[in-house]
């Protein structure tokens, strides 16, 4: 259980680093509104 534990904690931790980064990213591009979700696909 213990190694478990030692494992699965940092990666979990990184995951959630990663889920809250990618929704910061989400709200950034959301408020710059439509006239620039374009020009990253271009």
């Amino acid at each position: 259980m213990g190694k478990e534990l030692r494992l699965g904690a940092p990666v979990a931790l990184q995951e959630l680093f990663v889920g809250v980064s990618f929704l910061v990213i989400q709200a950034v591009v959301n408020s710059l509104g439509v006239f620039y979700l374009p020009g990253g696909v271009a």
